[in-house]
């Protein structure tokens, strides 16, 4: 009965790592959750160093700007949960999406390679989309894992041109 209760543990918490460090779940439970249904690029963005300059542009404007409450959750999150030193990030060039969008190598929304809090319970990731002339954007997007899941929490930034 023991060795019982220990396997459910030890599976339980496996199960548990596993999902929470998976960044197609992350990305695409972003996708579902923000009704995100233009079409999705499974090429990665490139730079290994583009999270982090990123988010020490966050830093920056988020105290250039009058900073509200949530703002001030969001940025402390970022600053004491994330490791931007050291980032462990997945050394794939593609996401392979199991959810049902069109998704080529060219298509008009991109994602960075997910970056993930030292305790698993947040990642931080930018999404772009591309187009042709005076158009487009991207967001820096913070997710939450909660209840089992990944779920939205908040866009830290976002650009439109």
């Amino acid at each position: 009965m023991v060795n019982y209760k220990l396997f459910i543990l030890i599976f339980f918490l496996f199960t548990n790592c596993v999902n929470a460090q998976n960044p197609t779940e992350v990305i695409e439970s972003y996708v579902l959750q923000e009704n995100v249904n233009k079409n999705l690029s499974f090429k990665i963005i490139s730079n290994k160093n583009f999270l982090k300059i990123l988010i020490k542009d966050y830093y920056q404007l988020i105290f250039e700007e009058d900073i509200i409450d949530e703002d001030l959750e969001n940025y402390l999150i970022v600053k004491n949960e994330f490791d931007l030193e050291n980032p462990i990030l997945l050394n794939s060039k593609k996401y392979k999406f199991l959810i049902n969008h069109h998704t080529k190598q060219n298509n008009r929304i991109q994602f960075s390679k997910v970056l993930f809090s030292k305790n698993n319970n947040y990642a931080i990731f930018y999404e772009e989309e591309k187009c042709k002339g005076l158009c487009g954007g991207g967001n820096l997007i913070l997710m939450e894992f909660k209840d089992n899941n990944w779920r939205y929490k908040s866009t830290l930034y976002a650009w439109i041109g």
